[in-house]
């Protein structure tokens, strides 16, 4: 059976299951070089069939992540989401209204039969011929990409993705590969809108919320803060605090006023700090009425490596584990994987996404005057203290990509952290992931035995020792910790590399940061590799199964 998963919300994307098997995995975004692309993803299912060497008359199952996410006319007329770019319009308000409402009563039915009908026809008009099209809930679709990218057989899931077809948290329980819904938030709960609207206090964008919590690890959350934050956001037993809607929020209000005059690094330290033991306390209530100790976390707020890790560390919890991107990417793949009769079971390493192959990176090297230079290795540039670009085999997992599509330096070498930081043209508040070997970090991170094996690419930032901290200080944050992709024989090419570099210079572990410039998305093509390690004057490439050194150029 062929089932094509979509996410065609705020960051579109497909995932295709082949005969019980997650064979592949697009981003629209990362084709169009657009973050958070708001486009059908028409490009992404083509990548993710032509993986397959299937058509799309081979379709024989399609579901769409969401039933009433987005809201049928957004979905006729996209263009309608730019009146929710500002997270203070009364738009936001009026949609997280509306779809209250339609989760609330029979409405919701009637939304889905609509978008699907009208969904099937768009589809089929490509070419498709599926027996059956189905719209599935977004919290089912978060909890099927966590609990089935896992290999733990009984464990609970909770999902927090404000906004997630009317409700802002679901609770569900895994066992033997059955996924049973115990619990659901609906209405108008205090997190559908405020994260945004606390990044845009900060002069961040929706699209820049991580940078938030990046900010937060340089300072202590100021208490007063806390407390103003906490009348607004706060746990009730197995549910979040909740809203009086439709009442406007204005960005002068008391609350936002005060993150806006206060320093940015303590105002996003006391966001993080209220969201903590907001999430804290559903967590330890859910934990306590299940029959596990065993936890799952998915949806957009736990797109955050703090958070996560401050979960982790609950002395009621077990072990944890979380997909690489737990919020809107992980829908394609989540809808997919519902009716794909999958059993947890790690995600393969490094991805599932599209490969380079030989002819493609030849096609780049010539097209950009690079030339191959086989007498250089990928270890010998980070051990000359140099930058490497990798792009090579499947792209990953994560906004890191698992290593296959980053910009990789010695994590030994602060300076040379900041160097790269500079020449990609990233925030200066972004902090970059530690790859490490795995052996080198078995008795430096006390959390490290509750997170799960296979949490990967950057899901959590667990605190680290003081040795771990002085010996890879270019990979540690402020708040001493790291953005944790711990590098075994199951990444063998990640893995040959970083014990390459270790034999020669006593350092097992690197420095990541996406293969983009600026605030572009991970490159996707050859070329666009190619070109960026011009554009930032990398030292070396690993394109494919070639090298380049910046210094062999013609």
């Amino acid at each position: 059976m062929v089932i094509l998963g979509i996410a065609d919300g705020l960051d579109t994307g497909a995932a295709l299951v082949v005969d019980d098997q997650l064979v592949a995995v697009a981003h629209q975004g990362r084709i169009e070089s657009q973050q958070l692309t708001r486009t059908f993803p028409w490009e992404a299912m083509d990548t993710v069939l032509a993986q397959a060497g299937l058509r799309p008359r081979d379709v024989d199952l399609i579901t769409f992540a969401g039933r009433i996410t987005p809201p049928f006319v957004i979905r006729r007329h996209p263009s309608l989401r730019r009146a929710g770019r500002d997270p203070f319009s009364p738009a936001v308000d009026a949609k997280v209204f509306f779809q209250a409402i339609l989760s609330s009563t029979g409405l919701s039915a009637l939304e889905a039969d609509r978008a699907a009908e009208w969904l099937e026809a768009k589809v089929v008009k490509r070419g498709y011929a599926p027996n059956r099209l189905l719209l599935v809930d977004i919290h089912r679709c978060l909890v099927a990409a966590g609990y089935r990218g896992q290999p733990r057989d009984h464990a609970l899931m909770l999902s927090l993705h404000p906004g997630g077809d009317g409700a802002a948290l679901a609770v569900y329980r895994g066992r033997s590969g059955q996924v049973d819904r115990v619990f659901q938030q609906k209405g108008f709960s205090a997190l559908h809108v405020p994260l945004h609207r606390c990044a845009a206090a900060l002069d961040l964008s929706v699209e820049d919320v991580g940078l938030m919590w990046n900010a937060a690890g340089s300072a202590q959350p100021d208490p007063a803060l806390v407390r103003l934050l906490g009348s607004a956001v706060w746990s009730q037993g197995p549910k979040l605090s909740r809203r009086s809607y439709p009442l406007p929020v204005s960005r002068h209000s008391e609350l936002y006023a005060a993150l806006k005059e206060a320093d940015r690094a303590t105002a996003a330290a006391s966001v993080l700090e209220n969201l903590c033991q907001a999430v804290c306390g559903v967590v330890r209530h859910h934990i306590a009425q299940a029959d596990t100790n065993g936890l799952v976390l998915c949806g957009e707020v736990f797109d955050n490596p703090r958070l996560c890790a401050r979960v982790a560390e609950l002395i009621e919890v077990e072990w944890t584990a979380v997909y690489p991107e737990p919020g809107w990417r992980a829908l394609a793949v989540g809808a997919a994987l519902v009716h794909g009769g999958l059993h947890p079971r790690l995600l393969a390493r490094p991805g599932l996404g599209r490969a380079v192959s030989d002819k493609a990176a030849k096609s780049a090297m010539r097209a950009t005057g690079l030339v191959a230079d086989s007498s250089l290795t990928p270890a010998q540039v980070l051990a000359d203290g140099g930058a490497l670009g990798r792009f090579v085999g499947p792209s990953g997992w994560g906004r890191w990509s698992c290593g296959s599509r980053t910009v990789l330096v010695r994590a030994d070498q602060p300076e040379g952290v900041e160097r790269v930081r500079i020449a990609l043209g990233r925030d200066p508040l972004e902090e970059p992931a530690l790859a490490i070997l795995a052996d080198e970090v078995a008795t430096e991170i006390p959390l490290l035995h509750e997170l799960h094996a296979g949490h990967g690419a950057g899901a959590f930032a667990p605190k680290v020792s003081d040795k771990l901290a002085e010996q890879y200080p270019g990979g540690i944050t402020a708040d001493q910790r790291a953005i944790l992709h711990v590098v075994d024989e199951e990444d063998p090419g990640l893995w040959r590399l970083l014990s390459d570099l270790r034999e020669r210079t006593g350092c097992g572990a690197v420095a990541m940061f996406p293969f983009a410039m600026g605030r572009d998305p991970v490159v996707d093509r050859a070329v666009d590799a190619a070109r960026t390690f011009q554009q930032a004057k990398l030292d070396g490439l690993e394109i494919g199964t070639f090298m380049v050194c910046r210094s062999v150029e013609t």
